[in-house]
């Protein structure tokens, strides 16, 4: 079975998304950004006014949005853009797709503004107060997206 990995045209329609809306909401406007993304909130797993699962609407098992917030404003959202590799063929699949996720970032958001070296490298693109960062983990391709003064003191730190 082949590796379950987000389509290239989701991944390009999601991209582009992620380029046109700029970053700054509360948690009282997540409900239309979730509406836009296609995005269900899982109540049963929220954590009020600290954190939030959702649903993503693309068919890839396993696959989910984390997000935090902090004072009432959302700080980060995290996603795979995968499932879990199982297997060698499976990790190549994946590391194909981040290369190929990573050309199309690069073709809407210009070419990375840093890189994330170390044991699972990334790319990352600020843009319009928020900051976008892919990193190719060894069983999935994730996705951080936060806003710049959160991503700051995570770089600063290391934590979130």
């Amino acid at each position: 079975m082949a590796q379950p990995i987000l389509s290239d045209d989701e991944a390009r329609a999601f991209f582009a998304t992620l380029h046109d809306t700029t970053f700054d909401w509360t948690v009282e406007q997540l409900p239309a950004l979730m509406a836009e993304l296609g995005w269900t909130i899982d109540e049963s797993s929220a954590i009020p006014g600290k954190a939030a699962i959702a649903d993503v609407a693309w068919d890839v098992p396993q696959v989910d949005v984390s997000m935090s917030f902090t004072d009432g404003k959302v700080n980060e959202f995290s996603l795979g853009l995968s499932s879990p590799a199982k297997d060698p063929a499976s990790q190549l699949a994946a590391a194909d797709a981040f290369v190929r996720f990573a050309d199309m970032v690069q073709e809407i958001f210009g070419a990375p503004g840093g890189r994330v070296p170390g044991k699972y490298p990334g790319l990352q693109w600020r843009h319009r107060g928020h900051v976008l960062t892919m990193k190719n983990l060894p069983s999935t391709i994730t996705v951080y997206w936060a806003t710049e003064d959160f991503q700051d003191a995570v770089d600063k730190t290391g934590t979130a």
